[in-house]
């Protein structure tokens, strides 16, 4: 792992016409023997509008601990435990539940160009303020291709929240350019069933963009 800085903001529409602004800053550290380990902070800033109301501020930060379990020349294995926390300044921006998510990935190394990875997520209420408790399993598997430098990659999602029993799945392409780190537009989200189109944004535009501040120092 490698410390950087990353940088998020996109424009989301959501079901029941919610619109949100999201400005998120994320630090990851790492560090221990091989920088084998790290953890991240993520702070958003965010501006939600609905038909009713509108809101800004702060939104749920987000605390993680990562660590690289195995790594060969071409198989990877890790693991992170993340905790949102209900910090938000309004409820419109969140503030609804303290949640837990641990996850499992591995990546495989298939051509210097290509890589595929994989990982299991599991997100879970364990402190509700208001609404109903959420349970949730997620499977992301993402196909890496890179052409001189530029990164195409296609990721189909599917989350399956354990109340109602219900599947959603999605397809997100996208590309990204390499620099001092790296950057690319947000990537298009592509509903594959009704629940996923129910659940998962309508619309999200924006830029993602990686730093790493200490490369070669």
């Amino acid at each position: 792992m490698r410390t950087r800085l990353v940088s998020l903001f996109d424009d989301r529409v959501l079901s029941g016409a919610l619109t949100i602004n999201r400005l998120r800053a994320k630090l990851l550290c790492a560090f221990g023997p091989r920088q084998r380990f790290a953890t991240s902070l993520v702070v958003p800033v965010l501006h939600a509008s609905a038909p009713a109301t509108s809101a800004s501020g702060l939104g749920d930060a987000e605390v993680s601990i990562l660590a690289s379990l195995e790594q060969r020349e071409r198989y990877r294995l890790g693991n992170s435990f993340q905790t949102a926390l209900p910090t938000a300044s309004n409820g419109l921006l969140g503030g609804v539940n303290t949640m837990i998510r641990p996850s499992l990935d591995v990546a495989a190394v298939i051509s210097p160009r290509i890589k595929v990875t994989g990982v299991l997520y599991y997100r879970q209420s364990v402190q509700v303020a208001r609404g109903a408790p959420v349970r949730q399993f997620e499977l992301d598997v993402t196909v890496n291709a890179r052409v001189v430098r530029v990164t195409w990659f296609g990721e189909w999602d599917a989350f399956y929240e354990v109340t109602p029993g219900q599947l959603a799945q999605t397809l997100r392409t996208g590309f990204s350019r390499s620099f001092d780190g790296s950057g690319g537009p947000c990537p298009r989200t592509t509903p594959l069933n009704n629940y996923g189109r129910d659940t998962q944004s309508r619309r999200q535009r924006g830029l993602d963009l990686t730093w790493y501040p200490w490369a070669g120092k």
